[in-house]
């Protein structure tokens, strides 16, 4: 199985003169329920994106995890403070790791399973920096090579608690970008309506009118998608598709992402969500299938590359 990874261009506050910092360091700033991660754009010395990682409680949809919420494109200040470049986050904080649809007797439940939907709580969650343990509940700066979570859960019946999944997550944090690697492990047989382990909430444009991204392209194909506006007679999407790419032309920030499945399913499916109005998102929705009826013990793997950045000049036309 391919190696897949996530880069993003983000920011946070700090100090006022900045420590010297190798080209391939990341640099992270962590309290007990944030972590905001500094990823290097390449080309661009002072340029970053800030990547944060939340905690959730909320016992009443039993959820207790982390995870992935927010991107912003940022400009380094000092040892560890940064500028927004932006008005606001160019990723947003909906779902971008692992979610499913249970099916009982063919119906849909009232909503997915799993990380912003709910009904998924951790059993073990920890946190490194070049080998070396982090404790998760210490406020701390630092930066390094490459920063690791790793996250146990169990995930529920959709307005329950018992346990029908178990998810492992593994993220690798480096300059170039982030690697995330999934598995869940099915408790009992379940009818599996959609399974998503992969999402990208991207921005298409931000309540100032700044256009955040435009153009999509599907793999190696030389079809370009304009995905400038909400619209509803345009579907972008197919079958089979293992890597799609979408930039702006006037943000210069762009985006790619890559799957790899174990096993990889016929019914998968890649769709960008672009119908909500203004300010709303380019979301990109990898399905690793629908549909299907997963037996007690089965193993469904995900492997996932998102790489974002900062366009070359010539890119922006």
């Amino acid at each position: 199985m391919k190696k897949i990874l996530f880069l993003l261009t983000v920011g946070l506050l700090g100090s006022c003169s900045a420590r010297t910092t190798a080209a391939d360091e990341v640099l992270f700033v962590k309290t007990p329920s944030k972590v905001s991660l500094f990823l290097p754009c390449t080309g661009h010395d002072a340029r970053y994106i800030r990547v944060d990682m939340d905690y959730f409680l909320n016992p009443a949809k039993h959820t207790r995890l982390w995870r992935l919420t927010r991107a912003y494109d940022v400009e380094r200040t000092g040892d560890y403070a940064f500028e927004n470049r932006l008005s606001k986050e160019f990723v947003y904080p909906g779902e971008w790791e692992c979610a499913f649809m249970q099916l009982k007797e063919g119906r849909r439940m009232p909503d997915f399973t799993g990380g912003f939907h709910g009904y998924e709580e951790l059993t073990e969650a920890n946190l490194s920096l070049d080998g070396e343990p982090l404790d998760l509940a210490r406020a701390e700066n630092g930066a390094g090579r490459e920063v690791k979570f790793r996250q146990e859960s169990q995930m529920y019946e959709y307005g329950t608690d018992r346990p029908i999944a178990r998810h492992v997550k593994e993220l690798t944090f480096s300059a170039d970008g982030i690697a995330v690697v999934q598995q869940l492990t099915w408790l009992e047989n379940v009818e599996v309506g959609d399974m998503k382990f992969v999402m990208l909430p991207i921005a298409r444009s931000l309540s100032d009118s700044m256009q955040i991204t435009d153009r999509l392209v599907m793999d190696d194909s030389e079809r370009v998608y304009d995905v400038s506006r909400s619209d509803r007679t345009l579907s972008v999407g197919g079958r089979d598709v293992r890597k799609v790419r979408i930039w702006g032309r006037e943000s210069g920030l762009f985006a790619e992402v890559e799957v790899d499945y174990e096993p990889w399913m016929p019914g998968n499916r890649f769709f960008c969500s672009m119908y909500t109005p203004q300010d709303g998102y380019n979301k990109l929705y990898f399905t690793h299938c629908e549909n299907r009826d997963a037996s007690c013990g089965e193993v469904w793997k995900s492997e996932a590359r998102y790489r974002l950045g900062v366009l070359e000049k010539q890119e922006c036309r």
